[in-house]
């Protein structure tokens, strides 16, 4: 799960303002929704990313996103 993680990750980073739903980020990536949602887990759980409803930039769809988090300036002392 780590790997997929990390490709998911990668994808977002790319496009850091950009928010991604599960079935299109799945779609992306060759992954199941189910395996995208499990690393996306992982990837929250970090604090580097968020889930949130939004717009996905894909399908243009109101959904729930992931998308990553510019880092704090307590995160950077």
């Amino acid at each position: 799960m780590e790997d997929t993680a990390e490709r998911i990750a990668a994808v977002l980073q790319d496009g850091s303002t950009l928010a991604w739903c599960i079935d299109c980020l799945g779609a992306r990536l060759d992954l199941s929704s189910h395996d995208v949602r499990n690393a996306a887990q992982i990837l929250v759980a970090g604090r580097t990313f968020e889930m949130t409803e939004g717009v996905c930039r894909t399908c243009g769809r109101i959904e729930h996103v992931i998308v990553a988090v510019a880092p704090s300036s307590e995160d950077e002392s």
